[in-house]
């Protein structure tokens, strides 16, 4: 069994984009709807900012999966925390709105990196990785085990669709026809 220190190359800050977008349709302030748009892509993520630890601390020792940002217990207990503490406080709706952006991300983070990376789904009742894919190393450097293995196409899906669903592909093009001028 093959596993890397980054499993999801380029779909977690897409995907982020695309729910979020998606949970804000009816958000009728554009101000909210980008900030919220901006925190479920931060939120999307979030988890791999493990692997600072991974390579500065740990010193690559042992898979950033196994680290608390990729737990879905963790995340799940502090969103219950969250949740029955706003609802005890009262507090506006917005606010449960942002909770439950937050969550989503994470959950849709962990999600994808299901895919191939594998998530303890059961801790801390059971220390099974659930994994769908598992990539064999066919190429002496890791990230071509990724790329070039037809899971990337779910990635490549994810990534352009966000492009096509933000409109981004008619600043790139611009971008692209008049090189030098604003997008």
């Amino acid at each position: 069994v093959f596993t890397a220190g980054l499993i999801m190359f380029i779909a977690h800050l897409p995907a982020g984009y695309l729910l979020t977008r998606w949970l804000t349709r009816k958000v009728d302030c554009e101000k909210t709807r980008k900030k919220l748009l901006y925190l479920g892509m931060f939120a999307s993520i979030l988890p791999d900012l493990d692997l600072l630890a991974f390579y500065f601390v740990d010193n690559s020792q042992r898979f950033h999966h196994e680290y608390w940002p990729h737990i879905p217990y963790f995340w799940t207990i502090l969103f219950l925390f969250m949740m029955v503490y706003l609802r005890m406080i009262r507090a506006r709706s917005i606010t449960f709105q942002v909770i439950w952006i937050v969550y989503l991300n994470l959950m849709l983070h962990l999600s994808l990196d299901t895919l191939v990376g594998g998530i303890y789904w059961l801790h801390p009742f059971d220390n099974s990785m659930f994994q769908l894919i598992t990539i064999q190393p066919v190429y002496n450097w890791w990230v071509w085990n990724f790329i070039l293995h037809w899971s990337f196409l779910v990635e490549l899906l994810i990534t352009t669709t966000a492009v096509v669903v933000s409109r981004l592909w008619r600043q790139l093009f611009r971008i692209m026809a008049f090189p030098g001028q604003p997008g």
